[in-house]
C-alpha cells in the first residue's frame, strides 16, 4: 500500500497556489473513495487529514473567518482568539473536505449552502462571544 506522505515527497509536488481540481488531477487528493481507500488504505485518511491544512483553499477559509479583529478586553481578545482560531481550523477542514467529496462526485453537500452556515458563526467581532460559545464550535 502506497504512503501518501511518500507520494507527497517522491512527487515533490507544492501544494501552494494548487486549486482542488488541480490537486484531483495531479493524484493528491483522490478521484473517488474507492481509488483512496485501495490505494492509501484506512491509514491514510490521516494523512489526508494532515494535507488539508496546507492547502490554498483551507488557508484561505480559515483567514476569511479570523481575519476581523475582536473588541474585548486584553485578556478577553487573547482567549477568544485561542477559541476562534481552534474552531475556525476545524470549519476550514470540514468545508475543503465538502468541497472535494462534492467536485468527485461522492456525495451531494451544497457547499455554498454549508459554507453559509459554518463561516456565519465568525461575523461577531465581540470577544465575548466566542468565549460564552466556546463549546458550541
Amino acid at each position: 500500500m502506497i504512503k501518501l506522505k511518500n507520494l507527497l515527497s517522491e512527487s515533490a509536488v507544492d501544494l501552494k497556489g494548487k486549486t482542488i481540481d488541480d490537486l484531483i488531477e495531479l493524484g493528491i487528493f483522490f478521484r473517488s473513495k474507492q481509488e483512496f481507500t485501495q490505494q492509501f488504505g484506512i491509514d491514510g485518511l490521516h494523512e489526508y487529514d494532515e494535507l488539508i491544512p496546507q492547502t490554498d483553499a483551507y488557508k484561505k477559509l480559515k483567514n476569511s473567518m479570523t481575519d476581523k479583529p475582536l473588541v474585548g478586553s486584553e485578556k478577553q481578545v487573547k482567549w477568544a482568539e485561542k477559541i476562534r482560531e481552534k474552531a475556525a481550523s476545524k470549519v476550514a477542514r470540514k468545508l475543503v473536505k465538502a468541497i472535494h467529496m462534492t467536485k468527485i462526485g461522492f456525495g451531494d453537500v451544497d457547499y455554498n449552502e454549508l459554507g453559509r452556515i459554518e463561516m456565519g458563526k465568525f461575523n461577531n467581532n465581540s470577544a465575548a462571544y466566542y468565549i460564552d460559545n466556546r463549546f458550541s464550535f
